[in-house]
């Protein structure tokens, strides 16, 4: 099993996944109850909605990770998360509505960002040490938007800092 979909609107409230899986697909779970996710360390992309609407607290994304896709984790609950060091897209919405506040970015070059990848008013991003001004000179690039646009609290963390966040 290497992709997973077609949970949404299901009655489960936790999920264990496979090791095999690589992606996380088009709405698998949107808008199920599922409080509770395992993502295995080989996903590379959360598709559109994967998440989107779902009851999800927390959620642990894999080192693996490269794509989270438009409305992702959408209206969720998670107020903390972790954005991998491979992440290249965080797309549309992506963590739109979900009252974050903390994001710990891995990467030391910023990740392209979609429109509205995050509301996050008042939420703190925290980046690896020299990488704060990358973040915050990100500009708007036709449909892309950048870090700055959604955080005005940037801190550096030395690279022991974050990966005791990992």
């Amino acid at each position: 099993l290497r992709y997973v979909s077609g949970f949404f609107q299901s009655t489960i409230s936790r999920i264990s996944l496979p090791s095999t899986v690589e992606e996380i697909g088009y709405l698998a779970f949107w808008y199920a109850p599922i409080s509770e996710v395992n993502i295995p360390k080989g996903v590379r992309k959360i598709g559109q909605g994967a998440f989107s609407m779902t009851k999800l607290r927390s959620v642990s994304l894999p080192d693996s990770l490269v794509e989270i896709g438009e409305n992702a984790f959408y209206k969720t609950l998670i107020t903390e998360v972790l954005i991998p060091a491979k992440v290249e897209l965080i797309d549309d919405q992506a963590f739109y509505g979900c009252g974050l506040q903390r994001v710990y970015a891995s990467p030391t070059t910023p990740p392209n960002l979609g429109l509205d990848a995050f509301t996050a008013p008042g939420a703190t991003l925290y980046v690896r040490s020299g990488s704060v001004e990358d973040y915050r000179e990100t500009i708007d690039y036709g449909l892309w938007y950048g870090w700055g646009n959604y955080f005005t609290n940037l801190v550096s963390l030395s690279d022991a800092e974050m990966d005791r966040v990992t």
